[in-house]
């Protein structure tokens, strides 16, 4: 079982995955930071607890509906996993 601190350190650690494992994604689908590229973030609640979604933003451009990275906490087993499309982590 989790402690509340264990439980903020792997959301924090899994949450820096997704996000390196998005930017190499979006770095191997041409969509540079140097072209005004970089991560959106934004959470929706679940009946299963928290979701923290990482997706591609441009301000001019439409980003690909295929990739993205999800972090999701959840209350009910008091644990948090990832998931990235196109491919997942490889995370607990």
């Amino acid at each position: 079982m989790f402690e509340d601190g264990n439980l903020a350190s792997d959301f924090s650690h899994q949450r820096a995955q997704a996000e390196a494992h998005l930017w190499r994604e979006m770095e191997a689908a041409g969509l540079h930071k140097s072209e005004g590229w970089s991560i959106t973030e934004f959470t929706r609640d679940t009946p299963e607890g928290t979701e923290w979604v990482l997706r591609p933003l441009h301000f001019w451009r439409v980003a690909p509906p295929h990739l993205e990275c999800v972090v999701k906490l959840s209350v009910a087993s008091v644990s948090v996993k990832t998931t990235c499309t196109p491919t997942d982590l490889p995370l607990r």
